[in-house]
């Protein structure tokens, strides 16, 4: 179901363009960016959601969200603060059946529509004007990319990227840590950490 607004200030990891959306999807839903970090030296100073961008974490008050686009450095982050209190930020602009279940730090961006009986695990991104049909699952730190659809009942494993406006059919599963490349069309259920591309989607090698 919908996550409620937070009282406290939230604390983005990260400064690159994803936390451009997370901090703009945060605002529109009145939440409050109280601090942005980031240990880029050429992002320190920038200006992300109208506050600077820092390295010095000092929020001890402040609940946090890990506002970057790739998938191993959320899971990384998130095993480093194994205390922290994560929040997730959905755009109001976003629709989510009654009974979607939510685990925590998960971002659901603008246009976003999430289907009864879906569940998302943590960290999730499900991002701007993608569907998630009814029944499906969304295994930790999984990404579905701008303009994605998964269809009813799929089954997506921890770790995954789902590319800008593929589309997975019916009741298939995506392994952990696999890749469907924008635009693919999965008709068949992909091994866990295989890349797939095309319509009908098919395995490619890692170049050596």
């Amino acid at each position: 179901m919908p996550i409620p607004s937070e009282s406290r200030p939230i604390t983005l990891i990260g400064a690159g363009g994803h936390a451009r959306v997370a901090a703009a999807c945060a605002r529109r839903a009145r939440l409050v960016i109280g601090t942005v970090l980031d240990t880029d030296p050429d992002r320190i100073g920038q200006v992300v959601g109208g506050v600077e961008v820092t390295a010095d974490d000092q929020r001890v008050d402040s609940l946090f969200h890990l506002a970057i686009g790739s998938n191993r450095t959320r899971r990384d982050l998130a095993f480093a603060r194994p205390g922290a209190d994560w929040a997730t930020i959905t755009d109001p602009d976003a629709s989510l059946a009654d009974d979607v279940i939510c685990d925590v730090g998960i971002l659901i961006g603008m246009g976003a529509r999430v289907q009864a009986g879906a569940r998302l695990g943590r960290h999730v991104i499900v991002n701007t004007g993608t569907i998630v049909e009814h029944d499906c699952v969304i295994g930790d730190f999984a990404h579905i990319a701008p303009g994605a659809v998964l269809t009813g009942a799929v089954q997506v494993g921890e770790g995954v990227l789902v590319g800008a406006g593929a589309v997975v059919l019916p009741g298939l599963t995506v392994g952990a840590w696999a890749v469907v490349g924008a635009g693919a069309v999965v008709t068949r259920s992909v091994e866990a950490g295989a890349t797939v591309v095309g319509n009908p989607a098919r395995r490619v090698e890692a170049r050596r």
